[in-house]
């Protein structure tokens, strides 16, 4: 089976399914980061009260909306299923469609799973309760999945299409196109790098430098080939920079 993994994390940083990456912030707001005909995964992002950077978001929780279900993750590491909170390992039949729906602790991460009747895994959530969600939908959705994770075809040049279905090169229009629901929602500019601002210090510039230039060193320097670490050096200063804090380098890694 074709499955194909998308991740948001830190400020947040998204990887689509296709291979193509934007920052959108979106600040204190929900947005439809996966959607399918069966599902759809809602993030919340809002700013973080200690952050130096008030121009950027965190995501702050995520919520699967399935046959009529919500199981919302958050940060504290509680799980609720239609507002209620449950506890870990849950689990959930849904006999119309014979399908189950999971939710299990890894470590520190919390595992969300649905599972369809031919034991195929149509969405397994990984989401470590910082900010950090790796999304991966089963080849049973390519060419049928949209959102700010993007459409899952094959394209990255498209990734951007907004939720009616034009495609832009302007990403806040793409990201608030797929602002969710009806609720109210400050609408806030896309910010500039947080490391190239004139109101972000020397030091703290030199100190994203020291945090995250290692990336092109032993022993990250054998995986060069590998991944485009040129976007995760840039994902780990672009945090650094945004909370003035080394432990944001070693969260972004």
């Amino acid at each position: 089976a074709v499955l194909s993994t998308q991740s948001t994390g830190g400020d947040p940083h998204y990887t689509t399914f296709d291979g193509s990456h934007h920052d959108f912030q979106g600040g204190t707001c929900r947005f439809t980061m996966v959607k399918t005909p069966d599902f759809e995964v809602v993030v919340a992002n809002a700013h973080r009260q200690n952050a130096h950077n008030m121009t950027v978001s965190w995501t702050e929780s995520l919520e699967i909306l399935y046959h009529g279900s919500s199981v919302k993750l958050d940060t504290s590491g509680t799980v609720h299923v239609n507002g209620e909170e449950v506890f870990l390992p849950y689990n959930k039949y849904f006999r119309l469609s014979q399908s189950h729906l999971s939710v299990s602790n890894a470590a520190d991460t919390m595992v969300l799973k649905i599972t369809t009747p031919e034991d195929n895994t149509a969405l397994n959530l990984a989401w470590d309760g910082n900010s950090t969600a790796y999304c991966t939908v089963h080849g049973m959705y390519y060419g049928n999945a949209s959102g700010l994770c993007g459409l899952f075809d094959g394209s990255a040049g498209n990734d951007m299409t907004t939720s009616d279905g034009a495609v832009t090169k302007d990403l806040s229009t793409f990201g608030w196109s797929w602002k969710y629901g009806e609720e109210e929602c400050e609408e806030e500019p896309q910010p500039e790098h947080p490391c190239h601002s004139l109101e972000t210090p020397d030091w703290v510039n030199e100190l994203s430098d020291q945090s995250c230039d290692i990336l092109d060193s032993a022993p990250f320097k054998a995986c060069h080939g590998v991944i485009d670490v040129d976007i995760f050096r840039d994902n780990c200063k672009y945090d650094t920079c945004a909370c003035y804090d080394r432990a944001c380098a070693c969260s972004s890694f």
